[in-house]
Protein backbone atom coordinates (compact mmCIF):
# COMPACT_ATOMS: atom_id res chain seq x y z
CA UNK A 1 0.00 0.00 0.00
CA UNK A 2 1.65 3.46 -0.51
CA UNK A 3 3.06 4.76 2.25
CA UNK A 4 2.20 8.37 1.69
CA UNK A 5 0.09 9.57 4.39
CA UNK A 6 -3.72 9.49 3.73
CA UNK A 7 -6.32 11.39 5.12
CA UNK A 8 -9.54 9.52 5.16
CA UNK A 9 -12.63 10.52 6.87
CA UNK A 10 -16.67 9.78 7.10
CA UNK A 11 -18.43 13.04 7.60
CA UNK A 12 -20.77 12.44 10.72
CA UNK A 13 -24.15 13.72 12.04
CA UNK A 14 -26.27 13.46 14.93
CA UNK A 15 -28.29 10.57 14.57
CA UNK A 16 -31.57 9.09 16.34
CA UNK A 17 -32.86 5.37 16.16
CA UNK A 18 -35.65 3.88 18.14
CA UNK A 19 -34.91 1.87 21.10
CA UNK A 20 -36.98 -0.94 19.65
CA UNK A 21 -34.03 -1.70 16.90
CA UNK A 22 -31.31 -2.02 19.85
CA UNK A 23 -29.60 -3.97 22.68
CA UNK A 24 -30.38 -1.14 25.01
CA UNK A 25 -27.97 -0.29 28.28
CA UNK A 26 -30.93 -1.53 30.38
CA UNK A 27 -30.71 -4.72 29.06
CA UNK A 28 -27.87 -4.68 31.73
CA UNK A 29 -27.49 -5.79 34.98
CA UNK A 30 -29.15 -3.06 37.14
CA UNK A 31 -25.72 -3.32 39.65
CA UNK A 32 -23.02 -3.16 36.81
CA UNK A 33 -21.32 0.94 36.66
CA UNK A 34 -21.61 2.83 33.94
CA UNK A 35 -17.99 1.78 33.09
CA UNK A 36 -18.87 -1.79 33.09
CA UNK A 37 -21.91 -1.05 31.17
CA UNK A 38 -19.67 0.78 28.42
CA UNK A 39 -17.21 -2.46 28.31
CA UNK A 40 -20.27 -4.69 27.67
CA UNK A 41 -21.55 -2.53 24.79
CA UNK A 42 -18.72 -1.72 23.56
CA UNK A 43 -17.84 -5.81 23.09
CA UNK A 44 -21.67 -6.47 22.20
CA UNK A 45 -21.20 -3.97 19.23
CA UNK A 46 -17.50 -5.28 18.23
CA UNK A 47 -18.76 -9.14 18.48
CA UNK A 48 -21.98 -7.69 15.82
CA UNK A 49 -19.65 -5.85 13.73
CA UNK A 50 -16.85 -8.73 13.16
CA UNK A 51 -20.07 -11.43 12.73
CA UNK A 52 -21.12 -9.41 9.94
CA UNK A 53 -17.93 -9.31 8.51
CA UNK A 54 -16.69 -12.39 8.55
CA UNK A 55 -20.21 -13.24 6.47
CA UNK A 56 -19.07 -10.64 3.84
CA UNK A 57 -15.88 -12.75 4.14
CA UNK A 58 -13.61 -9.34 5.75
CA UNK A 59 -10.88 -9.61 7.98
CA UNK A 60 -11.60 -9.47 12.38
CA UNK A 61 -11.19 -6.47 13.66
CA UNK A 62 -8.84 -6.02 16.79
CA UNK A 63 -9.83 -3.60 19.80
CA UNK A 64 -6.35 -1.02 19.37
CA UNK A 65 -5.40 0.48 22.44
CA UNK A 66 -4.51 3.60 20.72
CA UNK A 67 -7.05 4.07 18.37
CA UNK A 68 -9.67 3.83 21.42
CA UNK A 69 -7.65 6.46 23.25
CA UNK A 70 -8.33 8.62 20.17
CA UNK A 71 -11.62 7.71 19.88
CA UNK A 72 -12.49 8.47 23.35
CA UNK A 73 -11.07 12.39 23.45
CA UNK A 74 -12.91 13.03 20.31
CA UNK A 75 -16.05 11.96 22.45
CA UNK A 76 -15.09 13.93 25.35
CA UNK A 77 -14.34 16.86 22.64
CA UNK A 78 -17.58 16.51 21.00
CA UNK A 79 -19.34 16.50 24.54
CA UNK A 80 -17.73 19.50 25.78
CA UNK A 81 -17.89 21.28 22.47
CA UNK A 82 -21.91 20.29 22.53
CA UNK A 83 -20.99 19.08 19.11
CA UNK A 84 -20.76 16.19 16.54
CA UNK A 85 -18.65 15.37 12.94
CA UNK A 86 -14.99 14.20 12.70
CA UNK A 87 -13.10 18.01 12.73
CA UNK A 88 -11.90 19.21 15.94
CA UNK A 89 -10.75 23.27 16.34
CA UNK A 90 -8.04 24.09 17.96
CA UNK A 91 -9.47 26.85 19.99
CA UNK A 92 -12.17 24.33 21.92
CA UNK A 93 -11.29 22.37 25.39
CA UNK A 94 -10.06 19.34 24.99
CA UNK A 95 -8.76 19.76 21.73
CA UNK A 96 -6.70 16.46 20.66
CA UNK A 97 -6.05 16.74 16.51
CA UNK A 98 -8.13 18.69 13.61
CA UNK A 99 -8.86 15.52 11.88
CA UNK A 100 -8.90 11.77 12.68
CA UNK A 101 -5.52 10.72 11.70
CA UNK A 102 -3.90 13.68 13.45
CA UNK A 103 -5.87 12.31 17.07
CA UNK A 104 -4.83 8.74 15.97
CA UNK A 105 -1.16 9.43 15.46
CA UNK A 106 -0.90 11.45 18.54
CA UNK A 107 -2.46 8.60 20.59
CA UNK A 108 0.07 6.41 19.52
CA UNK A 109 -1.00 4.65 16.09
CA UNK A 110 1.49 3.61 13.67
CA UNK A 111 -0.75 3.31 10.36
CA UNK A 112 -1.01 5.94 8.26
CA UNK A 113 -4.87 5.59 7.25
CA UNK A 114 -8.37 5.92 9.51
CA UNK A 115 -11.72 5.72 9.13
CA UNK A 116 -14.24 7.38 11.59
CA UNK A 117 -17.87 6.77 12.18
CA UNK A 118 -18.88 9.12 15.21
CA UNK A 119 -22.58 10.64 16.11
CA UNK A 120 -24.21 12.81 19.25
CA UNK A 121 -27.08 11.72 20.84
CA UNK A 122 -26.64 8.00 21.01
CA UNK A 123 -27.47 5.45 23.99
CA UNK A 124 -24.49 3.31 23.14
CA UNK A 125 -22.17 1.26 20.87
CA UNK A 126 -24.90 -1.10 20.06
CA UNK A 127 -27.28 1.43 19.29
CA UNK A 128 -24.64 3.46 16.99
CA UNK A 129 -23.48 0.25 14.79
CA UNK A 130 -27.40 -0.08 14.28
CA UNK A 131 -27.64 3.62 12.83
CA UNK A 132 -24.25 3.36 10.63
CA UNK A 133 -25.09 0.33 9.24
CA UNK A 134 -28.49 1.71 7.61
CA UNK A 135 -25.88 4.32 5.90
CA UNK A 136 -24.24 3.74 2.89
CA UNK A 137 -21.47 6.46 3.76
CA UNK A 138 -20.64 4.99 7.17
CA UNK A 139 -20.82 1.10 5.74
CA UNK A 140 -17.99 2.33 3.30
CA UNK A 141 -16.31 2.66 6.73
CA UNK A 142 -17.22 -0.21 8.73
CA UNK A 143 -17.21 -2.78 5.82
CA UNK A 144 -13.66 -1.96 4.31
CA UNK A 145 -11.49 -4.95 3.46
CA UNK A 146 -8.13 -3.00 4.79
CA UNK A 147 -9.34 -2.18 7.89
CA UNK A 148 -7.92 -4.71 10.63
CA UNK A 149 -8.38 -2.62 13.72
CA UNK A 150 -10.90 -0.37 15.47
CA UNK A 151 -11.55 1.63 18.81
CA UNK A 152 -14.20 2.81 20.64
CA UNK A 153 -14.89 5.76 22.61
CA UNK A 154 -18.23 6.82 24.26
CA UNK A 155 -18.87 10.52 26.48
CA UNK A 156 -22.54 11.12 27.37
CA UNK A 157 -24.37 9.66 23.96
CA UNK A 158 -21.50 10.82 21.97
CA UNK A 159 -20.29 7.86 20.43
CA UNK A 160 -17.10 7.54 18.28
CA UNK A 161 -15.94 4.41 15.84
CA UNK A 162 -12.14 4.73 14.83
CA UNK A 163 -10.86 2.12 12.36
CA UNK A 164 -7.34 2.03 10.96
CA UNK A 165 -5.34 0.05 8.60
CA UNK A 166 -1.89 -0.86 9.08
CA UNK A 167 0.84 -0.36 6.12
CA UNK A 168 1.73 -3.92 6.35
CA UNK A 169 -1.24 -5.15 5.18
CA UNK A 170 -1.89 -5.88 2.17
CA UNK A 171 -4.88 -6.68 -0.24
CA UNK A 172 -6.22 -6.35 -3.54
CA UNK A 173 -9.84 -5.15 -4.71
CA UNK A 174 -12.68 -6.63 -3.10
CA UNK A 175 -16.39 -6.24 -3.69
CA UNK A 176 -18.78 -6.18 -1.01
CA UNK A 177 -22.32 -6.22 -1.82
CA UNK A 178 -24.90 -5.12 0.91
CA UNK A 179 -27.38 -6.32 2.31
CA UNK A 180 -25.55 -9.75 1.60
CA UNK A 181 -27.82 -13.13 0.93
CA UNK A 182 -28.40 -15.19 4.53
CA UNK A 183 -28.33 -11.22 6.68
CA UNK A 184 -30.59 -10.78 9.46
CA UNK A 185 -33.38 -8.37 9.65
CA UNK A 186 -32.93 -6.49 6.87
CA UNK A 187 -35.83 -3.96 7.06
CA UNK A 188 -37.49 -0.51 5.84
CA UNK A 189 -35.34 2.70 6.54
CA UNK A 190 -36.11 5.85 8.09
CA UNK A 191 -34.18 8.45 6.10
CA UNK A 192 -34.01 10.58 8.65
CA UNK A 193 -30.71 7.63 9.41
CA UNK A 194 -29.28 8.69 6.42
CA UNK A 195 -26.77 11.17 6.21
CA UNK A 196 -26.75 12.98 2.52
CA UNK A 197 -30.35 11.94 0.60
CA UNK A 198 -31.15 12.85 -2.41
CA UNK A 199 -33.82 15.11 -3.50
CA UNK A 200 -35.46 13.18 -5.51
CA UNK A 201 -35.53 9.94 -2.86
CA UNK A 202 -37.18 12.18 0.03
CA UNK A 203 -39.47 12.94 -2.77
CA UNK A 204 -40.84 9.59 -3.83
CA UNK A 205 -40.56 8.14 -0.01
CA UNK A 206 -43.46 6.71 1.45
CA UNK A 207 -43.88 9.08 4.52
CA UNK A 208 -40.21 9.58 5.08
CA UNK A 209 -39.03 5.92 4.53
CA UNK A 210 -37.85 3.42 1.85
CA UNK A 211 -36.55 0.01 1.56
CA UNK A 212 -32.69 -0.20 2.78
CA UNK A 213 -30.57 1.06 0.60
CA UNK A 214 -28.56 -1.28 -1.67
CA UNK A 215 -25.09 -0.30 -1.63
CA UNK A 216 -22.12 -2.53 -4.45
CA UNK A 217 -18.65 -0.97 -3.21
CA UNK A 218 -15.41 -1.98 -5.24
CA UNK A 219 -13.12 -1.10 -2.30
CA UNK A 220 -9.28 -0.87 -5.00
CA UNK A 221 -5.85 -0.03 -3.42
CA UNK A 222 -4.81 3.35 -4.14
CA UNK A 223 -7.40 4.05 -6.20
CA UNK A 224 -8.97 7.23 -4.91
CA UNK A 225 -12.25 6.98 -7.02
CA UNK A 226 -14.17 5.08 -9.57
CA UNK A 227 -16.51 5.72 -12.50
CA UNK A 228 -19.15 2.95 -13.25
CA UNK A 229 -19.95 3.25 -17.17
CA UNK A 230 -23.23 1.13 -18.93
CA UNK A 231 -24.32 0.73 -15.82
CA UNK A 232 -27.89 -1.67 -15.60
CA UNK A 233 -29.65 -1.81 -11.84
CA UNK A 234 -32.72 -4.16 -11.15
CA UNK A 235 -33.98 -4.98 -8.05
CA UNK A 236 -36.90 -7.67 -8.15
CA UNK A 237 -39.23 -9.04 -5.65
CA UNK A 238 -38.74 -12.40 -6.15
CA UNK A 239 -41.91 -13.44 -4.37
CA UNK A 240 -44.67 -11.21 -7.17
CA UNK A 241 -42.13 -10.94 -9.95
CA UNK A 242 -42.41 -6.94 -9.62
CA UNK A 243 -39.54 -4.54 -10.02
CA UNK A 244 -38.75 -1.61 -7.47
CA UNK A 245 -38.19 1.75 -8.63
CA UNK A 246 -35.03 2.75 -7.00
CA UNK A 247 -32.88 6.16 -7.44
CA UNK A 248 -29.35 5.24 -8.51
CA UNK A 249 -26.20 7.45 -7.63
CA UNK A 250 -22.99 6.38 -9.04
CA UNK A 251 -19.47 6.81 -7.40
CA UNK A 252 -18.64 9.65 -9.84
CA UNK A 253 -21.65 11.40 -8.49
CA UNK A 254 -20.51 10.76 -4.70
CA UNK A 255 -17.93 12.95 -3.27
CA UNK A 256 -18.20 10.61 0.00
CA UNK A 257 -18.54 7.63 -1.88
CA UNK A 258 -16.20 7.34 -4.45
CA UNK A 259 -15.43 3.40 -4.85
CA UNK A 260 -19.76 2.90 -4.18
CA UNK A 261 -22.75 2.34 -6.29
CA UNK A 262 -26.08 3.03 -3.89
CA UNK A 263 -29.90 2.09 -5.13
CA UNK A 264 -32.45 3.88 -2.89
CA UNK A 265 -35.69 1.72 -3.04
CA UNK A 266 -38.80 4.02 -3.42
CA UNK A 267 -41.39 1.31 -1.88
CA UNK A 268 -40.79 -0.21 1.31
CA UNK A 269 -40.12 -3.70 1.59
CA UNK A 270 -42.75 -6.50 2.47
CA UNK A 271 -42.31 -8.80 5.49
CA UNK A 272 -40.18 -12.14 4.84
CA UNK A 273 -39.63 -11.59 1.16
CA UNK A 274 -36.20 -12.49 -0.97
CA UNK A 275 -35.13 -9.59 -3.28
CA UNK A 276 -33.15 -10.64 -5.70
CA UNK A 277 -30.36 -7.09 -6.96
CA UNK A 278 -28.58 -7.35 -10.02
CA UNK A 279 -25.71 -5.25 -11.35
CA UNK A 280 -24.35 -4.98 -14.75
CA UNK A 281 -21.78 -1.82 -15.63
CA UNK A 282 -17.88 -1.39 -16.22
CA UNK A 283 -15.56 0.30 -13.55
CA UNK A 284 -13.11 2.78 -14.37
CA UNK A 285 -10.21 4.71 -12.71
CA UNK A 286 -8.41 7.54 -14.52
CA UNK A 287 -10.03 6.39 -17.91
CA UNK A 288 -8.84 2.74 -17.87
CA UNK A 289 -11.31 -0.02 -17.61
CA UNK A 290 -10.47 -2.08 -14.42
CA UNK A 291 -13.44 -4.08 -13.96
CA UNK A 292 -16.68 -5.53 -15.47
CA UNK A 293 -19.17 -6.12 -13.23
CA UNK A 294 -21.90 -8.70 -13.92
CA UNK A 295 -22.91 -9.08 -10.32
CA UNK A 296 -26.60 -11.14 -8.75
CA UNK A 297 -27.10 -11.54 -4.73
CA UNK A 298 -30.04 -11.66 -2.83
CA UNK A 299 -31.41 -11.34 0.96
CA UNK A 300 -34.37 -11.76 2.52
CA UNK A 301 -36.45 -8.58 4.19
CA UNK A 302 -38.18 -9.15 7.89
CA UNK A 303 -40.00 -5.78 6.39
CA UNK A 304 -41.56 -3.55 8.83
CA UNK A 305 -43.04 -6.31 11.31
CA UNK A 306 -38.98 -6.86 12.22
CA UNK A 307 -39.65 -4.04 15.15
CA UNK A 308 -43.23 -4.79 16.43
CA UNK A 309 -44.38 -1.91 14.04
CA UNK A 310 -48.73 -0.80 15.03
CA UNK A 311 -50.50 -0.69 11.65
CA UNK A 312 -52.58 2.59 10.86
CA UNK A 313 -55.80 0.55 11.56
CA UNK A 314 -54.83 -0.83 14.11
CA UNK A 315 -53.69 2.07 16.02
CA UNK A 316 -56.96 3.62 14.72
CA UNK A 317 -58.80 0.62 16.52
CA UNK A 318 -57.18 0.62 19.56
CA UNK A 319 -57.79 4.97 19.71
CA UNK A 320 -61.60 4.26 18.95
CA UNK A 321 -62.27 2.26 21.55
CA UNK A 322 -60.41 4.05 24.54
CA UNK A 323 -62.23 7.30 23.20
CA UNK A 324 -65.31 5.34 22.43
CA UNK A 325 -66.00 6.34 18.92
CA UNK A 326 -69.05 5.61 17.88
CA UNK A 327 -68.94 2.21 15.53
CA UNK A 328 -73.06 3.08 14.89
CA UNK A 329 -74.51 2.33 11.67
CA UNK A 330 -75.09 5.71 9.49
CA UNK A 331 -78.45 6.71 8.18
CA UNK A 332 -79.50 4.23 5.20
CA UNK A 333 -77.66 5.42 1.58
CA UNK A 334 -75.24 7.97 3.64
CA UNK A 335 -72.14 8.62 1.53
CA UNK A 336 -68.99 10.23 2.88
CA UNK A 337 -68.20 13.39 0.98
CA UNK A 338 -64.87 11.81 -0.09
CA UNK A 339 -63.28 8.23 0.48
CA UNK A 340 -59.63 7.23 1.16
CA UNK A 341 -58.22 5.55 -2.47
CA UNK A 342 -57.41 2.37 -0.32
CA UNK A 343 -59.61 2.88 2.00
CA UNK A 344 -62.89 2.80 0.87
CA UNK A 345 -66.01 3.26 3.16
CA UNK A 346 -67.39 0.17 4.09
CA UNK A 347 -70.68 0.45 5.96
CA UNK A 348 -71.11 -3.32 7.27
CA UNK A 349 -67.72 -2.99 8.69
CA UNK A 350 -67.56 -1.82 12.40
CA UNK A 351 -64.24 0.03 12.05
CA UNK A 352 -64.74 1.80 8.59
CA UNK A 353 -67.90 3.04 10.66
CA UNK A 354 -65.37 4.49 12.80
CA UNK A 355 -62.59 5.50 10.91
CA UNK A 356 -65.35 7.51 8.79
CA UNK A 357 -67.10 9.10 11.88
CA UNK A 358 -63.85 10.77 12.57
CA UNK A 359 -63.75 12.25 9.39
CA UNK A 360 -67.28 13.68 9.88
CA UNK A 361 -66.36 14.78 13.34
CA UNK A 362 -63.58 16.76 11.59
CA UNK A 363 -61.07 14.69 13.34
CA UNK A 364 -59.37 13.06 10.57
CA UNK A 365 -60.22 13.80 6.82
CA UNK A 366 -59.20 11.94 3.39
CA UNK A 367 -58.90 15.62 1.92
CA UNK A 368 -55.49 15.69 4.27
CA UNK A 369 -54.14 12.29 2.35
CA UNK A 370 -55.84 10.55 -0.17
CA UNK A 371 -54.32 7.63 1.13
CA UNK A 372 -55.04 6.05 4.61
CA UNK A 373 -51.95 3.57 4.37
CA UNK A 374 -53.79 1.44 6.64
CA UNK A 375 -51.63 -1.64 6.72
CA UNK A 376 -48.35 0.33 7.03
CA UNK A 377 -47.02 1.65 10.40
CA UNK A 378 -47.66 4.67 12.28
CA UNK A 379 -45.07 7.07 13.20
CA UNK A 380 -44.60 8.33 16.72
CA UNK A 381 -45.75 12.23 15.46
CA UNK A 382 -48.64 10.48 13.42
CA UNK A 383 -49.36 8.64 16.77
CA UNK A 384 -49.28 11.70 18.77
CA UNK A 385 -51.41 13.87 16.66
CA UNK A 386 -54.50 11.73 16.17
CA UNK A 387 -54.09 11.15 20.16
CA UNK A 388 -54.72 14.88 20.66
CA UNK A 389 -57.17 15.48 17.93
CA UNK A 390 -59.42 12.83 19.21
CA UNK A 391 -58.63 13.93 23.06
CA UNK A 392 -59.95 17.93 21.93
CA UNK A 393 -62.75 16.63 20.18
CA UNK A 394 -63.81 14.06 22.85
CA UNK A 395 -62.26 15.01 26.33
CA UNK A 396 -61.55 18.99 25.64
CA UNK A 397 -61.31 19.32 29.27
CA UNK A 398 -58.40 16.68 29.62
CA UNK A 399 -57.28 18.21 26.50
CA UNK A 400 -56.45 21.83 28.22
CA UNK A 401 -55.80 20.76 31.54
CA UNK A 402 -51.88 22.00 30.26
CA UNK A 403 -50.61 25.12 29.80
CA UNK A 404 -48.73 24.55 27.24
CA UNK A 405 -44.67 25.41 27.37
CA UNK A 406 -41.60 24.65 25.58
CA UNK A 407 -39.11 24.97 28.79
CA UNK A 408 -38.90 21.32 29.08
CA UNK A 409 -39.07 19.65 25.73
CA UNK A 410 -37.45 16.88 23.32
CA UNK A 411 -34.00 18.08 21.38
CA UNK A 412 -35.62 17.00 18.21
CA UNK A 413 -39.14 18.86 18.55
CA UNK A 414 -38.62 21.22 15.68
CA UNK A 415 -38.46 17.97 13.43
CA UNK A 416 -42.13 17.64 14.00
CA UNK A 417 -44.44 19.72 11.63
CA UNK A 418 -46.47 22.46 13.18
CA UNK A 419 -49.44 20.39 14.34
CA UNK A 420 -47.00 17.82 14.99
CA UNK A 421 -45.11 20.13 17.24
CA UNK A 422 -48.01 21.40 19.19
CA UNK A 423 -49.46 17.55 19.82
CA UNK A 424 -46.26 15.94 20.52
CA UNK A 425 -45.43 18.59 23.57
CA UNK A 426 -48.90 18.36 24.64
CA UNK A 427 -49.20 14.80 24.83
CA UNK A 428 -45.41 15.26 26.92
CA UNK A 429 -46.91 17.66 29.57
CA UNK A 430 -50.37 15.50 29.93
CA UNK A 431 -47.59 12.85 30.91
CA UNK A 432 -48.63 10.65 28.02
CA UNK A 433 -45.53 9.99 25.53
CA UNK A 434 -42.16 9.22 26.31
CA UNK A 435 -38.92 9.87 23.98
CA UNK A 436 -36.10 7.14 22.78
CA UNK A 437 -33.59 8.06 25.17
CA UNK A 438 -31.02 11.31 25.03
CA UNK A 439 -33.21 13.41 25.31
CA UNK A 440 -35.19 13.04 21.94
CA UNK A 441 -38.70 11.99 20.74
CA UNK A 442 -37.26 10.85 16.62
CA UNK A 443 -41.05 12.28 15.13
CA UNK A 444 -40.70 9.54 11.90
CA UNK A 445 -39.91 6.76 13.93
CA UNK A 446 -42.62 3.90 13.67
CA UNK A 447 -44.22 3.59 16.82
CA UNK A 448 -43.27 0.07 18.06
CA UNK A 449 -46.37 -2.46 19.63
CA UNK A 450 -44.60 -1.75 23.12
CA UNK A 451 -44.34 2.08 22.91
CA UNK A 452 -47.59 2.17 21.55
CA UNK A 453 -49.22 -0.13 24.41
CA UNK A 454 -47.44 1.92 27.09
CA UNK A 455 -48.84 5.05 25.94
CA UNK A 456 -52.32 3.70 25.23
CA UNK A 457 -52.49 2.77 28.68
CA UNK A 458 -51.40 6.22 29.87
CA UNK A 459 -54.15 7.52 28.22
CA UNK A 460 -56.44 5.28 29.49
CA UNK A 461 -55.93 5.88 32.87
CA UNK A 462 -55.63 9.41 32.89
CA UNK A 463 -59.14 9.09 31.45
CA UNK A 464 -60.31 7.27 34.28
CA UNK A 465 -58.98 9.04 36.92
CA UNK A 466 -60.74 12.39 34.80
CA UNK A 467 -64.27 10.02 34.87
CA UNK A 468 -64.05 9.00 38.64
CA UNK A 469 -63.00 12.87 39.35
CA UNK A 470 -65.88 13.87 37.75
CA UNK A 471 -67.93 11.22 39.30
CA UNK A 472 -66.96 12.02 42.83
CA UNK A 473 -67.47 15.64 42.67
Amino acid sequence: MNKKRIRVAILAVIMTVGCCLIHSSADLNAEETPRAAESVSRYRANDSLNSLRNALGLRTLAMDKALGSAAQAHTDYMYRALTSGQTERTDKEAFTGVDPLDRALYAGYGGQTVLEVCSGSTENYEQMLTVALHDPAWRYALLHPACASIGYGASSGYISMLLGVSDNLGWGPEAVFYPFAGQEEVGNCYLSRLQTVPDEVRLGSERGQIGEPVTFTYYVPNAQSLEARDVSFTLTETRTGRTLTCVLILPQDSFQLTQTIIAYPLSLYLSDTRYEAHLICGLFAEGEKIADIDETWSYTSSGPDSIGEVSTLAALKRMCGIFGVSSEMFPANWKPEAEYSDYSFNPRTALSRQVYRLAEDGVMTPEENSRLLPQEGITRQQTAVWMMRMMRKYQSQEYYSVEMSYTDTFQDINRCTEEGKDAVQRAYLLGLVSGQGGGVFSPDAYITEVEFETWMTALETMLAEADSAEGGE
